[in-house]
């Protein structure tokens, strides 16, 4: 991972059988609207970071010692918001809500990245009625999320940015509960 700015976001990303349930999912409902898949993610922490390397360790600081953590589903929910089109909203965890902290903590400069913790079914420009519909017949099966990796993603499209989703890269990765 090279140093220098650049946007990143923090994701929690779920375990191997959950994210295949939610990478399914997401497939799904995006092909319904003829927009691209993104991997399954809780955001964690977003914004513009001035060194790569620093980020890294404050990363690796944020959740040494924090084991695998298991999210509750609330419900389904949609806003007008473009990457809140339709999403599963979770439940508020410590252990997320202390690794978002440490990092806010640390880059406290930066404008505040707000965490309520969901994870987004679809990102489409759709108007409020059709997002309200969608969310009432979206069923998921799943109560409880595993989640057991954090990651360090940047869009690489300096344009669209992060609505270009087939262009996001992850350009670091560390499991939960490994030293």
């Amino acid at each position: 991972m090279d140093n220098g700015p650049r946007r990143c976001s923090i994701f929690l990303s779920p375990a191997m059988d959950d994210f295949a349930y939610l990478a399914g999912l997401i497939c799904e409902t995006c092909a319904k609207y003829d927009v691209p898949p993104f991997e399954p993610h809780v955001t964690i922490y977003s914004g513009v970071f001035l060194d790569a390397a620093v980020l890294r360790r404050d990363i690796d600081a944020a959740v040494a010692g924090v084991s695998p953590i298991i999210l509750r589903a609330l419900g389904i929910g949609y806003s007008a918001d473009y990457f809140k089109t339709l999403f599963i909203e979770f439940e508020e965890h410590q252990l997320l809500r202390c690794i978002h902290n440490r990092l806010e903590k640390a880059y406290c400069d930066f404008p505040s990245y707000v965490l309520r913790p969901h994870l987004s079914l679809l990102y489409a420009d759709l108007p409020l009625k059709e997002k309200d519909a969608l969310a009432r017949r979206t069923l998921v099966d799943h109560d409880k999320i595993r989640f057991d990796e954090v990651k360090i993603v940047t869009p690489l499209n300096n344009v669209q940015g992060w609505r270009d989703t087939m262009r996001w890269q992850t350009i670091y990765r560390t499991k939960l509960g490994w030293e």
